[in-house]
């Protein structure tokens, strides 16, 4: 159930409906109701996949709250990791590691390689991969190893550890909850609330417009472009690569806004993903602003465990936390080798980063500071922009012909004539050219001055005449394709 599908308006407007009209007593039972209704139409086969992490999350928590022993503590803290990491290893990544196996021994030709699966080691991959598995795992990893440091009490009730771990806005592409911040809110009695109702209907409404205006649009383009690479080169690739963040961005906050949104109507509180990442001028710094819920999730939970551990590196220690990283995270996003040279590729970029910290200052004192935060600026999008061709990808060959044949008849740049032909040809006429262009400047200048908190501030009239004037522009030159957000495969 998509959340730019018209079935999910009428899922989300009945359930609202319910939600306030019965009993505060029974909401909580409610939203779990409407959570499993969310998972099982989507995913029916594996209902019971959830069901196991939150058993086993749930009565981990209370043995790790109850042991004395740290020893035992953490013993019962790695089994039910183990667990976790297991379940999802199995359904998201069994098939990345056999057909990675079988190419490597088909390179090496060893006796052990000759195996049952050798011949057809695909089969596997067929499984279904329950939905949100990455995000329900982390979050009830994360929500163990909150209780063993100490940070939150372990729940002792399992229907609000089954609301955290399945609350529908979040299940498909997150963000990544911290159990210390979304479980109290479940203790608390929700009562109608008009302020927040109709902030969370224009949170999804933004939401809708980085989906329909500009990340699908631009998504007829780039997808045309990726469905055959090889039959492109020079400035078609280029217009591809550069696109591909603004798709990716407003497609992923665009999810983001609307599990906020639709948070904000149910009277509870999702963590912001993003915070203006284009405007970062260092790749630090944007890992700051980009995702931000699985990023600090790495840094709480992975890289500042493990930089600690190889302090006596010195400054290789955080060199060798930071690839670990990234590394990791990259592969989080799905078993494909892209996605690892995407992490990796990051990890470099922040080692370069923290070995040259001192050069750069001394450096940049000497430069203006408008001069110096349009090159950070510049920087970062165009390093991403060309990181994302991994990400993008479905191989790593693929990549390379993309790599090395964007920079080919780069004298076409120059022709206007060449520009208007290459985008016609990938499916991207005139006027989309001009809604894309319209809209990405409309969405950076109401992100930038917080304009939609300033909504409810405008004169009435002028007010509704807004989002009249919205609704209209979403349904005449919004593209309802039904196409699915990026992250959900994730």
């Amino acid at each position: 159930m998509l959340f730019n599908s018209f079935a999910f308006a009428i899922f989300i407007s009945l359930f609202t409906i319910v939600y306030y009209t019965i009993s505060i007593r029974y909401r909580l039972v409610c939203m779990l109701l409407a959570s499993l209704v969310f998972y099982m139409f989507a995913n029916l086969i594996m209902i019971f996949i959830p069901f196991i992490i939150i058993a086993v999350s749930f009565w981990s928590g209370k043995q790790i709250q109850k042991e004395v022993s740290e020893r035992k503590q953490k013993a019962i803290l790695t089994l039910a990791v183990v667990v976790n990491i297991s379940i999802l290893l199995f359904y998201k990544y069994i098939g990345f590691f056999l057909t990675s196996f079988v190419q490597i021994s088909d390179w090496v030709k060893p006796d052990f390689a000759n195996i049952s699966f050798h011949n057809n080691p695909y089969w596997i991959t067929t499984l279904a991969i329950p939905l949100g598995i990455s995000y329900i795992s982390f979050q009830s990893i994360g929500y163990l190893l909150e209780i063993n440091r100490g940070i939150i009490q372990a729940e002792k009730s399992i229907l609000k550890l089954s609301a955290y771990l399945l609350y529908f806005p979040k299940l498909i592409a997150g963000p990544v909850e911290r159990a210390s911040h979304f479980l109290p809110q479940l203790t608390r009695l929700v009562e109608f609330d008009y302020v927040n109702v109709t902030a969370g209907i224009r949170q999804i409404g933004w939401g809708l417009f980085k989906k329909l205006m500009i990340a699908d649009r631009i998504g007829i383009y780039v997808n045309h472009v990726y469905l055959d690479i090889h039959q492109n080169q020079g400035l078609a690739l280029l217009i591809a690569v550069f696109l591909y963040p603004m798709q990716l961005y407003c497609d992923f906050s665009g999810y983001t806004d609307m599990a906020i949104g639709v948070s904000k109507i149910l009277g509870y509180e999702l963590k912001p993903n993003f915070n203006k990442p284009f405007s970062a001028k260092s790749m630090v710094e944007f890992w700051r602003k980009w995702h931000i819920s699985l990023s600090t999730w790495f840094n709480d939970f992975f890289y500042t465990p493990l930089a600690i551990q190889k302090r006596d590196w010195g400054k290789w220690a955080v060199v060798f936390a930071s690839m670990c990283t990234f590394l990791l995270l990259g592969l989080w996003h799905g078993p494909n080798w892209t996605f690892v040279f995407f992490g990796g590729i990051h990890g470099i970029l922040i080692a370069i980063e923290l070995f040259t910290n001192t050069q750069r200052k001394k450096i940049s004192n000497r430069i203006p500071a408008w001069a110096n935060s349009l090159f950070g600026i510049c920087y970062v999008y165009l390093v991403f922009s060309f990181s994302c061709i991994y990400f993008r990808s479905e191989t790593i060959s693929k990549a390379g012909y993309l790599i090395s044949h964007s920079f080919s008849k780069i004298e076409n740049l120059t022709s206007l004539y060449v520009w208007k032909e290459t985008l016609q040809n990938n499916l991207l006429g005139r006027i989309d050219c001009i809604i894309i262009t319209c809209s990405l400047v409309l969405m950076f200048i109401v992100e930038w001055k917080n304009i939609l908190d300033r909504i409810p501030q405008i004169p009435t009239l002028l007010r509704w005449a807004v989002y009249y004037l919205f609704i209209i522009s979403l349904f005449v030159y919004g593209v309802n394709s039904g196409q699915n957000f990026i992250y959900k495969q994730f």
